[in-house]
């Protein structure tokens, strides 16, 4: 755990198996840094974190979980675990997750999970850090985690995923996964669903009605 203002320094190899909660100030790797093991968590509750590394070094994400809300100063590449803006305790909290640089989905076992609830809708923000970075690449998978009571409305068009640019070949998740209940009742014959629609710079959930 990381309380405290300032910023904290760490400049070695740091991998990370266990819990890393980060409340204020900024952590600042200089190093390889990584994360691994399925029960492995990073949790930002106000706090930031920066990696100088740059696309040989990023924040290598290879198992168990990474949410919260705030900023990523560096690149992400995610192989493996789950990355959820905000936090899916206790039902899910929605939030916005703001990455100064890259967010890489490396393979299919990457998975970007959304909260959608009353609160609102979770969003991951990718954008350029003087004059770099802002750009995403998709491989993994995407899931929505929609908590039942919240029901939006036919053409509810809201932006979860947005970005500077995306890489030409990895431009699309590879699978979604809605959960049980993307379905919902919103009178009479009207069954309404979620859909992803891309964008120019973002990646949009859509809610579609049921033919």
């Amino acid at each position: 755990m990381l309380g405290g203002g300032g910023t904290t320094q760490i400049d070695v190899q740091f991998g990370n198996s266990g819990a890393l909660s980060l409340q204020t100030g900024t952590l600042k790797f200089t190093q390889t840094v990584f994360q691994n093991g399925a029960n492995a968590t990073t949790v930002l509750q106000g706090g930031s974190l920066t990696v100088t590394g740059g696309q040989a070094n990023p924040f290598r994400l290879d198992g168990g979980t990474f949410s919260g809300f705030g900023m990523v100063t560096g690149d992400i590449k995610q192989t493996g675990g789950i990355l959820t803006p905000g936090s899916s305790a206790q039902g899910g909290s929605p939030g916005v997750l703001t990455i100064l640089g890259n967010y890489t989905q490396a393979n299919a076992d990457a998975a970007l999970q959304i909260i959608a609830n009353n609160n609102g809708v979770s969003v991951l923000n990718v954008q350029r850090s003087q004059g770099a970075g802002g750009q995403v690449r998709l491989q993994g998978k995407l899931v929505v985690k929609r908590d039942d009571a919240y029901k939006p409305t036919f053409t509810t068009d809201i932006a979860f995923l947005t970005f500077n640019s995306i890489d030409p070949m990895n431009q699309n998740f590879t699978a979604k996964d809605f959960g049980s209940n993307n379905l919902w009742n919103a009178g009479g014959d009207n069954n309404l669903y979620f859909g992803v629609v891309p964008q120019a710079n973002s990646f949009d959930l859509f809610v579609f009605k049921q033919q």
